[in-house]
């Protein structure tokens, strides 16, 4: 509609300039536009084409009357662009007669014509304007001359006439349309713009790809500056300046202003730009100011423009140094950096045209790979409009930021390695040696480096001090507002790097000796002892990994690595962190090929000691049986102990007695070894695998006897942690009374011995008893407590097991909105882990229960199954017994009564057979008496209820006994009905359990 509106007002004036052919090609455009409207194919593109037509028919009619009587040269040029007009015409109608299907077929090769198309076009316009401003300069020049002769020539010179300027307000590149997250700087730049005295000098710093282009163009184009400013704001891109051409040049060439000398040039330029206020934009100054043998002309200019009193200046620059010659306005304009999280997602989802809620996780992962650079965001948004997210993240994985290209001719904003690269040819990087080496090993660490370290690892460099500086100034770099800052790079940069100017071996290795030294130290520290120390560790943990990783394919000698990649893992599981289970995986293959024993042993054995989740049991057996031989053969004792200790974990929960006889075989030389720390493991192991409770706890008093023993100062992270197990025990036993007072006191002996992990431990079992009691809201604070904890330290496992208990007890708090939320960040820690089958079950148990109290049937269905298959492929019976009571809640809620009863029996027996799961047991069972209640079998419920009920009080089972005095009320008579609804009405009021409390009310009504 626009676009024809465009046309109507340019055909008015193309009949009455009385050019040939104007008419035709103002009614081509037209035609143009009709088809396009029509469009079902590329209509992003097609409305872009059409908005370019029309933009360019409109500005060629308005600009005939300046042209006067045609020449020769001006029909000419008129014509081709005529003809260009002409095939865009036919080859649209064309395609109107092709079917959809055809064109989807083909669309990209059509877009590929049409492009070449709007090339030709573009390029005939522009000749075209040359060849109007010829003859509009030709026409000004005969004015001049005649002006000269006349007698009041001098005087008329004295009022200052000026040209008109080619580019003014209506002729500046246009309003960007998509421009979130930037409010707080538009802000800062358009009030001393407009409120300024006296005008403004402003610069807008940051690295390339920023967007400091757009937000100038927004400032341009914003109400308030063209009210004060009208057409008289100018935008001069310096992009074409060079020892050629400088940037005076370039202004008066794009203000339309000309004189034979230089003095001249500069006394018009002024005199044009004081008459009234004015604003005037130098975009990408630093094509006319990196170069040192141009940059005392560019600053001089800015010294001539500093003195004009009715001028605001504005500049946008690559880097963060400002240059001299201007009176900067106070306060600076911060640098501009990456969109926050929200703005960058907003942004991807509108260009890429996403409505989907669903698809939001996906884009974080994607702009998590380009840390919210405006250009990659938008490029990636692009392709997006044609291409899955998932696909986009697959090819990431090989392509990086070579995929962020548009097709044509490269250029800074079309480009992102095209922009990169403008940066790193910069004079002022090139003028110190050894800057780009220094730029590709920060690239190595993803969340860079304290700016004090990095001369530990940088002093091979020359002038590496300088070399941080230089970068900075030119922003490949930035320093975080963290304490201590950090000196990092953007991941787009770090990429190309990466890419393209990888570290040598001989550069890279203080790097790689810096970073082997830090595990060295870190596995000596107890730096599990206080939440800041892991907290401020978290960066070099993701830098270890990548310099791990890096180092690995380009060393010669790799050992040093498998042995730093063994210690790492080693700290890691002391802290509980995280798993480097995959650079382990490629350690170990390397360890065998270079047949490094001792390092392929530790590899193997902290492949399955330091697994995230539940590690698959015959894989794990297989490494830790060949650790073992390889311990035994290079005469490492202790490794082939621990070894065997690991073993043991892996098997005891399917061959306990295998597994106690494997652990007494091997006391006695755990015993002489000395090493209390390892002999209380042995009995842990021990008090697990035994058949029960009675037999369990002897172990656990000697562990705790073991750690008791050991010499002042002792090893209280010992004592706590059998402790910890100690209660742990209990609670598995069903014994939750006794296991919350033991727990607590386990709480107690972390806080003593300043062990972190373990207190985490500890609070989560808190905050599991409680809620498994029917404590729900008792257990919410606790549980809060270590999800947030274990979300910062980025254990996948301990972080997706307090989420799906924080979201369980939500969920029985009836706070549905509070355990989607929570369920939904397991899913995306589980969905960052391939596959994980243990994280998929957790997660799809807790779903399920929300789809079945939200009635979604289909979704339900889906998980519970998905859930039964996991763990029955695993054989893992306490989960599949856990995903069978969820399938009978799901066929319970749909009136499925006799499938219900069917497969609860089953769990029932699953968990009658399977040690240490007592609690699960007497929820099925309670579950099992409700459902014999609405199948009309009131006796066989009563006979299960009274049989369970003192195992249930024992238990302290809270929520489960006020369901079970529900159910018997349902089988009692009239007054017997009232009084259990009573009783269980007071329970549901001590547990806080509204949902039950709910239901005591209702059957209590119904006995009035």
């Amino acid at each position: 509609m626009a676009t024809n509106l465009g046309a109507n007002v340019a055909a008015q004036a193309g009949h009455s300039s009385g050019l040939p052919g104007l008419s035709a090609m103002l009614g081509t455009a037209s035609l143009i536009s009709d088809i396009v409207q029509r469009a079902k194919y590329n209509r992003t593109f097609l409305q872009a084409l059409s908005w370019r037509v029309s933009e360019c028919v409109v500005a060629l009619a308005e600009g005939v009357d300046q042209v006067g009587v045609a020449s020769d040269e001006w029909l000419t040029v008129f014509q081709d662009f005529q003809r260009n007009l002409d095939s865009i015409y036919i080859f649209l109608q064309k395609q109107q007669r092709t079917s959809y299907v055809v064109h989807l077929l083909h669309q990209d090769k059509e877009r590929e014509e049409l492009l070449g198309m709007q090339d030709n076009l573009n390029t005939s316009y522009q000749v075209l304007m040359l060849q109007a401003r010829i003859i509009t300069i030709r026409s000004i020049e005969d004015v001049n001359n005649r002006l000269a002769t006349f007698p009041l020539a001098a005087q008329i010179a004295d009022y200052g006439l000026e040209d008109p300027p080619a580019r003014s307000g209506a002729d500046i590149p246009p309003c960007p349309q998509i421009h979130f997250g930037r409010n707080a700087q538009l802000h800062s730049v358009i009030d001393p713009v407009i409120q300024s005295v006296p005008p403004a000098r402003l610069i807008i710093l940051g690295p390339g790809g920023v967007g400091k282009t757009s937000l100038v163009l927004a400032v341009l184009h914003s109400t308030s500056v063209e009210r004060k400013y009208g057409v008289r704001r100018f935008f001069v891109s310096c992009d074409a300046a060079s020892k050629e051409r400088d940037i005076l040049s370039i202004v008066t060439g794009e203000l339309g202003l000309h004189a034979e000398t230089k003095q001249v040039l500069q006394k018009t330029l002024i005199q044009m730009l004081n008459r009234a206020p004015t604003i005037l934009v130098f975009d990408n100054f630093e094509s006319a100011w990196d170069d040192t043998s141009v940059r005392k002309d560019a600053e001089a200019l800015l010294a001539l423009l500093d003195s004009l009193q009715n001028l605001t200046i504005i500049l946008t620059m690559r880097g963060n140094e400002r240059p001299i010659g201007l009176s900067w306005t106070r306060p600076f304009i911060q640098p501009l950096g990456p969109l926050d999280d929200e703005a960058a997602i907003q942004t991807f989802m509108t260009i890429g045209d996403i409505h989907n809620s669903s698809a939001e996780p996906h884009v974080r992962k994607l702009l998590g790979f380009i840390d919210n650079l405006p250009l990659a965001v938008v490029l990636l948004a692009r392709m997006a409009q044609d291409e899955s997210l998932e696909s986009l993240a697959q090819r990431w994985i090989t392509e990086r930021t070579t995929m962020l290209a548009r097709s044509g001719e490269p250029n800074r904003l079309s480009n992102l390695d095209f922009s990169i690269s403008v940066s790193l040819e910069s004079p002022r990087l090139k003028a110190v040696g050894d800057a780009a080496q220094m730029l590709s090993l920060l690239s190595l660490l993803p969340d860079g480096s304290i700016e004090t370290d990095v001369p530990l690892f940088t002093c091979h460099l020359e002038q590496n001090l300088r070399c941080i500086t230089i970068l900075v100034q030119n922003a490949l770099v930035f320093r975080t507002t963290s304490t201590p800052p950090r000196i990092r790079v953007l991941a787009p940069i770090r990429e190309y790097m990466m890419r393209h100017f990888p570290p040598t071996e001989s550069v890279a290795q203080p790097l790689f000796d810096y970073y082997y030294s830090l595990t060295t130290s870190l596995l000596g520290m107890y730096i599990h002892k206080k939440p800041e120390i892991i907290s401020s560790l978290m960066p070099e943990l993701a830098n270890l990994d990548a310099v791990l990783g890096f180092a690995l394919d380009h060393v010669t000698d790799r050992r040093p690595v498998i042995d730093a990649i063994v210690r790492m893992s080693e700290v890691l599981k002391r802290t509980a962190i995280f798993s480097y289970s995959i650079l382990l995986l490629r350690a170990t293959d390397i360890a065998r090929a270079d047949k490094y024993e001792a390092g392929l042993a530790d590899c193997l054995r902290w492949s399955v000691d330091g697994a995230q989740g539940q590690p698959d049991r015959l894989k794990a057996e297989e490494r830790l049986v060949e650790a073992i031989e390889i311990y035994r053969r290079v005469g490492n004792e202790v490794g082939e102990l621990a070894c065997n200790l690991s073993l043991a974990n892996a098997t005891g929960n399917t061959e306990p007695e295998k597994t106690q006889q494997l652990v007494i075989s091997i006391l006695p030389r755990i015993e002489a070894l000395g090493d209390a720390t390892m002999l209380a493991r042995a009995f842990i192991i021990l008090s697990h695998t035994s058949a029960g409770l009675s037999e369990a706890r002897p172990w656990l008093d000697r562990a705790l006897s073991a750690v008791l023993k050991i010499p002042a100062p002792g090893d209280p992270r010992a004592e706590a942690r059998v402790r910890v197990f100690y209660a742990d025990l209990a609670f598995r036993a069903g014994e939750l009374p006794r296991a919350l007072d033991l727990m607590q006191d386990a709480l107690a002996a972390t806080e003593r011995a300043s062990e972190f992990t373990l207190k985490l431990q500890a609070t989560r079992n808190i905050g599991s008893i409680l809620r498994t009691r029917g404590y729900a809201r008792k257990a919410v604070p606790y549980l809060e407590e270590v999800t947030k904890a274990y979300a910062t330290q980025g254990n996948g496992m301990l972080e997706t097991w307090s989420w799906t208990i924080l979201c369980n007890a939500q969920f029985e708090l009836g706070e549905l909105e509070l355990a989607n939320q929570s369920v939904a960040r397991a899913r995306s820690v589980v969905a960052a882990v391939q596959r994980w089958p243990w994280g998929e079950l957790e997660t799809h148990l807790c779903q399920s229960r929300i789809a079945i109290r939200e009635e979604d049937w289909n979704l339900a269905d889906a998980l519970t199954t998905r859930a039964q298959a996991i763990a029955h492929e695993k054989s893992w019976r306490d989960d599949e017994g856990r995903a069978l009571l969820a399938r009978a809640n799901y066929y319970e809620a749909r009136g499925r009564h006799e499938e219900a009863l069917s497969t609860l029996t089953l769990a029932s027996v699953l968990f009658l057979k399977t040690p240490y799961c007592l609690v699960d047991l007497l929820k099925s069972l309670v579950s099992l008496a409700r459902i014999w209640v609405k199948l009309g079998r009131h006796a066989e419920s009563i006979i299960i209820v009274d049989a369970i009920m003192p195992a249930l009080y024992r238990a302290g089972l809270e929520r489960a006994i006020t369901e079970a005095f529900l159910t018997l009320a349902d089988c009692a008579t009239p007054s017997g009905r009232r009084k259990l609804a009573i009783r269980a009405y007071k329970r549901a009021q001590a547990i806080q359990d509204n949902q039950l409390e709910s239901q005591a009310a209702a059957v209590l009504e119904q006995t009035v």
